[in-house]
């Protein structure tokens, strides 16, 4: 049973490896926007399903309006939009915010504030190796910590984050006037 054990460990450690090596993030540009948009829709509609207070105001991704992510893209050096590529394949995005706490001793950080992968690529670990490659990124900058958040009821992502060792740390209440 052991031996099983090891192999069973070894054949995922080497289908990390490959996968993690053909898989890369790659940096959004202008000329990107609307696979941005529709990406980001769908997230957003899956979302929904959470709360009423996710329902969108908009019945495409074409009505997305993209004068703010362009301006993301071009101008601002705290959010980044990155697509999960794997052998030429945008299977997903990823979008981080780069801030600053400066009366915290965990000072720097990076919030994943979008992660979707497609459908028909979900549960093959890319969200992992994205997450992974988020969290190298983070040490590289001098982060001290990456933070994501997700619906209280959404155990798919929880399992995920907890797989990837994030602790939960603030529970976010609302009132609806």
């Amino acid at each position: 049973m052991l031996d099983r054990l090891y192999i069973v460990s070894v054949n995922k450690q080497l289908w990390y490896k490959i996968y993690n090596h053909t898989m890369h993030l790659e940096q959004a540009k202008k000329e990107d926007v609307e696979l941005i948009k529709e990406m980001w829709y769908k997230l957003a509609k899956e979302m929904e399903s959470y709360s009423k207070l996710n329902k969108i105001v908009y019945s495409s991704p074409q009505e997305v309006p993209e004068s703010e992510i362009i301006d993301q893209i071009e101008n601002n050096n705290d959010i980044i939009y990155s697509f999960i590529v794997h052998e030429g394949i945008k299977v997903g995005f990823i979008k981080i915010h780069r801030g600053y706490h400066e009366s915290r001793e965990y000072s720097k950080y990076i919030d994943i504030t979008d992660l979707y992968v497609l459908k028909k690529y979900r549960n093959r670990g890319y969200g992992s190796i994205a997450i992974d490659k988020i969290k190298r990124i983070a040490k590289d900058t001098g982060c001290d910590i990456v933070k994501v958040s997700c619906e209280h009821n959404n155990t798919d992502v929880q399992r995920l984050y907890d797989k990837e060792g994030f602790q939960k740390k603030q529970i976010e209440f609302f009132y609806e006037i």
